[in-house]
């Protein structure tokens, strides 16, 4: 069927791992995914460590995601922004002609905020260290109709720009890791069906309607968190950064959308 690669030299962490069936493909992207959803936020134009210390924490499950949901239904995007803007290092560009073309700022450090209590409730798993001698990011697959090769040198590549691609990275891997569990395609379903009365455009008004609506979609716990994570993205307002993200700051960096079916159904075969 083919192979997937993921290797990773991080200062902090080391990682590589080939896999060539569906079984051992999934677990290595559930291990990619978990190393970039932890790194990702450390190349953002914000201090995380300080916007994690005031995001709240909550007990890992149901009963701790429902206290996630209300205390969502509290906030408001203005309030919360203002709370934590002097955790964004972002500088403002000077041109006229570009600065017109950058979106809110704001709205990274509010998704950093729900990445770090979204993540207190469904934590990831982080795979043990192997060893990998280069200072880069890499992820090749040629599996099942799936090709792809992103990699990004860790040492010569600016920072937006590695934030740029474990942003693109980490949206493949979470959604490769799902694919190939179990299931995936009857909750697919189910959760596209659920999400249906949301439009696809920002609103943080809707973020406790859209987390609602698909609880109880999965009893796989994985899945039920990539649901959860799928209702707040819909509404624009992952708890993770994507590449909306990046271009929304970087628009000279002409991000790409990513190939494939990343956000609806999978196509049939």
């Amino acid at each position: 069927m083919g192979f997937v690669w993921f290797a990773s030299g991080f200062q902090d962490f080391t990682y590589e791992r080939r896999e060539e069936s569906p079984q051992t493909v999934a677990s290595l992207m559930a291990d990619a995914h978990a190393i970039l959803d932890n790194q990702h936020l450390q190349f953002a134009p914000i201090q995380n460590d300080k916007i994690k210390a005031a995001a709240p924490t909550f007990a890992k499950g149901e009963a701790g995601m429902q206290t996630f949901i209300d205390h969502v239904s509290k906030l408001k995007f203005g309030e919360l922004a203002t709370k934590l803007k002097a955790n964004l290092t972002y500088q403002m560009p000077t041109d006229e002609a570009v600065l017109k073309k950058i979106g809110d700022p704001n709205e990274v450090t509010v998704c950093a905020y729900l990445h770090n209590a979204f993540r207190s409730v469904y934590p990831l798993s982080m795979p043990s260290s192997k060893p990998f001698a280069k200072k880069e990011v890499r992820l090749a697959a040629d599996f099942d109709g799936w090709v792809a090769v992103k990699k990004v040198n860790l040492e010569l590549a600016e920072r937006k720009e590695v934030f740029s691609s474990l942003c693109s990275m980490r949206t493949v891997a979470q959604r490769k890791a799902m694919e190939f569990t179990p299931g995936f395609d009857e909750f697919n379903a189910a959760l596209e069906g659920a999400l249906a009365p949301f439009p696809e455009r920002k609103s943080f008004g809707k973020l406790n309607a859209a987390l609602n609506a698909v609880k109880g979609v999965s009893a796989d716990t994985n899945l039920q968190s990539f649901a959860f994570s799928s209702a707040m993205l819909r509404v624009g307002y992952p708890p993770y950064l994507t590449n909306d993200h990046v271009a929304s700051l970087y628009p000279e960096l002409k991000v790409p959308k990513p190939k494939g079916n990343y956000g609806g159904k999978k196509k049939k075969k």
